[in-house]
């Protein structure tokens, strides 16, 4: 087991809740998932080797063992592949499928796995060990296929005493990896107190699909679609407080309420304008705000086709560590948040992560940080039912040239979608915001 903590504890008490979200129970389930992984690794066999720092000194230490591979045994399993792909560039991984036929506890096994599965070392994945009936199917299946029963571990988030008692029993040489030891089975063989049935909770159900349907598939995918309509814009309205004021003051215009209801209103009301947008983002106030006459704007734009939407970040703040690099602020709150907006009208979401190029900027930090930032977003957006505008902007402040921006540009994005995917965010139903590829301000100019 691994090294108890108060961390793993709290990570437990979360996932363990029946009231946590979808959401909160992947991410936490994600985040004990990869200690069991790294911890698993540690039992694989290695090398002593000894390698020249930059110092120019030697260092003694060891080289991984290359011959691996996972298997996941469906669907729980699969829960896992994320954080041993993580940890393990390029892993094989493969699938096996136990399925219980009828009432006769009869089971049938479906695989998909590795040719040489024989030579390698076999990480096996599945969060929950309860009887251990699944897990002795399977390993029995890996020894078919020429596997050493020493060179398998099995990585589990919880056990029961009866499933490890029964693994071991079987394969005295096997090791296990897991997370907590619960009581025991309760008299319908589920693992107590447990954490319910995993697959579904991480994966969803079909009723679960069925209730989401409206907004993570039919209404998410329409309303990213016709955002995007050729020849139409998105107008952005969503001026904090203080950046409004700064444009009212140029006008000598007093910063209160009743004045940016004007302006806004004079934006959302001047003749033809609205034909030409496809959405509006609009600030918190502004989005419960009415006309002089009293409707509100969200009735003014949805009457003319245009689709409201929400800024929902909170700004960006130092990221701590870095050279002056930045990350967006906001969570508290959020999936409340949104689901206020979607009652008052908004249909998408807008918020904007900031990096910036220096000679060492952006770094991994900064970079995984905004990109974990803005999946966390998207599918908390996606949850409420709203689709998400994912903004990746890197400044354009410095001198670097196009080929520079172009190489972090694609290091981000490549970073984002990774995330994205991680975070199981429906790409169809999101829109992204990418910046502009230039050199940057303070480059050569070209004459």
């Amino acid at each position: 087991m691994i090294t108890a903590s108060m961390q793993i504890r709290g990570m437990h008490t979360l996932i363990r809740d029946s009231q946590t979200t979808k959401h909160d129970f992947i991410f936490y389930s994600d985040r004990l998932i990869r200690l069991v992984v790294e911890h698993g690794l540690g039992h694989l066999p290695f090398t002593e080797k000894q390698v020249i720092t930059p110092t120019g000194s030697v260092y003694s230490g060891v080289d991984f063992c290359k011959r691996l591979c996972g298997v996941s045994i469906i669907r729980s399993g699969e829960s896992m592949e994320n954080a041993l792909r993580a940890c393990c560039k390029g892993i094989k991984i493969g699938k096996i499928l136990i399925h219980r036929e009828g009432d006769n506890g009869q089971q049938l096994v479906y695989e998909k796995l590795p040719n040489d599965i024989s030579d390698r070392h076999v990480l096996l994945l599945d969060p929950i060990l309860g009887t251990g009936n699944s897990a002795v199917q399977a390993i029995s299946l890996l020894l078919k296929k020429g596997v050493p029963e020493s060179n398998i571990i099995f990585l589990n988030l919880i056990s029961a005493p009866q499933g490890v008692h029964v693994v071991c029993k079987s394969f005295p040489r096997i090791k296990i990896v897991t997370s907590e030891i619960d009581i025991g089975l309760n008299e319908h063989f589920r693992v107590i107190p447990g954490m319910g049935e995993f697959g579904d909770r991480y994966f969803g159900t079909d009723d679960d699909d069925q209730q989401a349907n409206h907004w993570t598939r039919d209404e998410l995918i329409k309303n990213a679609k016709y955002i995007a309509t050729p020849g139409k814009g998105i107008l952005a309205a969503d001026e904090s407080t203080g950046t409004i004021g700064k444009r009212l003051a140029s006008i000598n215009v007093e910063n209160i309420e009743a004045n940016r209801q004007a302006l806004r209103e004079l934006l959302f009301t001047a003749p033809d304008a609205l034909q030409y947008l496809s959405g509006v983002i609009l600030f918190e106030e502004t989005l419960y705000q009415k006309t002089s006459d009293g409707k509100p704007f969200v009735e003014v734009l949805e009457e003319n086709n245009v689709i409201p939407g929400i800024k929902v970040d909170k700004g960006v703040v130092e990221l701590a560590g870095t050279n002056g690099e930045t990350t967006t602020q906001g969570f508290d709150s959020l999936g409340a948040r949104c689901q206020q907006y979607y009652k008052a009208g908004a249909r998408f979401a807008k918020w904007r992560a900031v990096l910036k190029i220096g000679p060492n900027e952006p770094s991994e930090l900064s970079i995984q940080q905004n990109a974990q930032g803005l999946a966390r977003y998207a599918i908390i957006c996606q949850e409420n039912g709203l689709v998400p505008i994912v903004e990746p902007e890197i400044l354009t402040d410095g001198p670097h040239d196009i080929a520079k921006c172009a190489a972090v540009t694609e290091t981000v994005l490549a970073a984002v979608y990774k995330a994205l995917n991680d975070h199981h965010v429906l790409l169809e139903g999101t829109l992204l915001k990418p910046n502009m590829v230039t050199p940057g301000y303070d480059s050569p100019k070209l004459k």
